[in-house]
């Protein structure tokens, strides 16, 4: 006997797993089931006979609107997403799907079925948040599935690679590698993430266009429900920029380092053939200069002379060619007065042009810096590569001409020097020179001095971490001191009194000594001081050049020794100061003599004219003090002076 159809509709209802009700058309519930009431928070006596809109939120005119062109036979989307505010006051958001039927006595009807999709709609939420907060992220985002195939990436992961979309996904990640990076890191990121953990460093990728970029790159596992390594995540920040800021920055200091390392060489240089090797070597360390020369101009004479050079090619370098300022690229650079930067193509041309001349073998990039003192070219620099590279970077072009510009500064005052001895050497008899020189030092270069000093002050306060600045600062210094010496040695010269005051002779003597640090250390050599640090005189600052003599010749002619020993204390009631070394003992007939002027007992090759030791009896005479050498407990020379 089979079961009444309506008996088997209204179990069905009843027990379905959606919301159902019947409205009329007034909008009043005649019927709902278990599940909508348990749905909304009302029994069913509460709903039967209420209107439904009453329990609506923002949707209510949607759902008015919607209701009533369904009963007027309109066709419109029959399903949709309301919002009801249940009894405990919570608004929930269901999906609604309504229909329209005609009862039995002809009335027009709604029947709704509704489904709780708050929760689901909260998930979307998250999920549209996330996916908008991935995709408006400055940092890429890359996530790959357990065998590395990329499945997403964000629009900044698109702009750093220049990949589209539709070109990643389903690709391997490994794609996006570098042959610049070593096997070695990818092998650790395996091990890393394989492991669980979350693995960070610097990553060196490739873009769509073959162009190099690094990025800053974290790479974690993510794991499903069972606790097994589903998806990779990989957050990625572009660096390359940062990456370049720090090369320039570092190049930089490297330029800074090169400029003051050549300052101090051409400052302690005696000849300028020593300075020569020492920019090479400084040259070498930043620059592929493996292929150098100096190329010096004697105008006079037409010629370039080439007192240094280095070369891999087997082509023997002349001492000197013809001043060629048309078809020589050396010539060319000297009477131009610019930087000439050639690639072998151009050498070509030229030469096939009949503007060059082609010596030797024709290398694949060649540069010359003028080597210019103001407006004067004096030579130039020359480097140039014969394989490999076409064109030298632009740092290192700024670094020859760094070079240049100091090699250029020191050739000048060599040569400056070499004609102010000579001048002095011929007008040494002269007495006239004194007056002369003590006018020029007091008048003419102690108020340009005193300009530089205190630019140079203002100069080290602004960039305090300025190492070329603080040289030039102590350089001006020292030239005011030099002056002030100067001025004095020609009062004591001329017999005139000198001005003394108080002075603290440990001071002093440890500003000395502080003054040798670089000759010390070039000559490896060290001092020992034993100074009583109460002994006062009444001196002139001149009184400085004394010691200095003394270590600057033990420097000179005693560094086997090793150790130079400086001595302040008083011996029989008389301040003495002695300067000790290991070198080997002046003869005792001579010891008297060595103070006398154009006086030198050695036959070494040491540079000088025998003047330190005269000016140092002068200066202790003006002081009523006695200067003189004997044998040192240790077997060399200590070298005295007495107050």
């Amino acid at each position: 006997m089979f079961e009444d159809p309506q008996s088997v509709l209204r179990t069905f209802v009843e027990n379905s797993s959606t919301g159902i009700y019947v409205v009329n058309d007034k909008y009043q519930f005649e019927y709902v089931n278990d599940r909508a009431c348990d749905l909304v928070g009302y029994s069913k006596d509460e709903l039967i006979g209420s209107a439904f809109v009453d329990f609506l939120g923002p949707s209510k005119d949607l759902v008015v609107n919607r209701y009533k062109k369904r009963q007027s036979g309109l066709d419109i989307p029959s399903d949709y997403e309301i919002d009801i505010r249940t009894k405990s006051g919570e608004v929930r958001y269901f999906h609604l799907y309504a229909s329209a039927f005609t009862d039995s006595e002809g009335n027009t009807k709604s029947i709704g079925h509704i489904l709780d999709i708050t929760e689901l709609k909260t998930t979307t939420a998250e999920l549209n948040r996330l996916h908008q907060a991935m995709q408006q992220s400055p940092s890429g985002v890359m996530i790959m599935d357990n065998e590395a195939n990329i499945e997403y990436v964000n629009s900044a992961f698109l702009r750093s690679t220049g990949y589209t979309e539709a070109e990643l996904l389903g690709k391997h990640s490994g794609m996006l590698q570098s042959d610049l990076q070593e096997a070695a890191v990818y092998q650790e990121i395996t091990k890393t993430i394989l492991s669980g953990k979350t693995w960070t460093g610097e990553l060196c990728n490739r873009k769509k266009s073959g162009e190099i970029y690094w990025v800053r790159s974290a790479i974690s596992p993510i794991f499903n429900e069972e606790q097994q390594i589903s998806h990779y995540i990989s957050l990625e920040e572009d660096i390359t920029a940062l990456k370049q800021e720090m090369r320039v920055l570092a190049r930089n200091q490297q330029l800074r380092d090169l400029q003051y390392e050549i300052l101090n060489t051409a400052l302690r240089a005696q000849e300028i053939s020593e300075l020569y090797e020492q920019v090479y070597n400084q040259l070498g360390k930043i620059i592929q200069s493996d292929n150098f020369l100096m190329a010096i101009l004697d105008e006079a004479k037409e010629r370039i002379y080439f007192p240094f050079d280095r070369d891999t090619s087997d082509e023997s370098m002349p001492i000197s060619i013809a001043y060629d300022s048309q078809t020589s690229l050396t010539g060319r650079t000297i009477a131009e007065g610019k930087t000439l930067h050639l690639r072998a193509e151009e050498i070509i041309k030229l030469s096939q042009r009949n503007e060059l001349r082609l010596v030797g073998k024709l290398p694949s990039v060649w540069l010359g810096v003028p080597l210019m003192v103001e407006d004067e070219v004096i030579g130039a620099f020359v480097i140039q590569e014969y394989d490999g590279i076409t064109k030298y970077a632009e740092e290192d072009v700024k670094a020859m001409e760094l070079s240049a510009g100091q090699v250029a500064l020191a050739i000048d005052r060599t040569r400056k020097r070499d004609a102010l001895e000579k001048l002095a050497e011929e007008l040494r008899n002269t007495n006239d020179i004194k007056e002369l020189l003590l006018d020029v030092i007091t008048h003419d270069l102690r108020s340009p001095a005193g300009v530089i000093k205190t630019l140079s002050e203002v100069l080290v306060t602004e960039k305090e971490e300025d190492d070329l600045m603080k040289t030039i600062k102590q350089s001006s210094e020292s030239l005011l001191m030099v002056i002030e010496n100067a001025s004095v040695l020609s009062k004591i010269n001329v017999g005139e009194a000198i001005s003394r005051k108080p002075i603290v002779l440990h001071e002093l003597i440890e500003d000395v000594i502080a003054e040798f640090a670089p000759q010390l250390k070039s000559a490896r050599m060290q001092v020992k001081s034993h100074l009583d640090e109460s002994i006062k005189v009444e001196a002139n600052l001149i009184i400085a050049e004394i010691p200095k003599n003394y270590i600057n010749n033990a420097i000179k002619y005693a560094s086997r020794g090793r150790e130079i020993e400086v001595w302040l204390r008083k011996e029989a009631d008389r301040v003495t100061l002695r300067v000790e070394d290991h070198g080997t003992p002046v003869p005792e007939e001579n010891r008297q003599e060595i103070f006398n002027r154009f006086t030198r007992i050695d036959a070494t090759d040491k540079q000088g004219r025998g003047l330190g030791l005269a000016i140092v009896k002068r200066i202790a005479d003006a002081h009523d003090a006695e200067v003189g050498v004997e044998v040192s407990p240790n077997g060399g020379n200590s070298f005295y002076l007495r107050f």
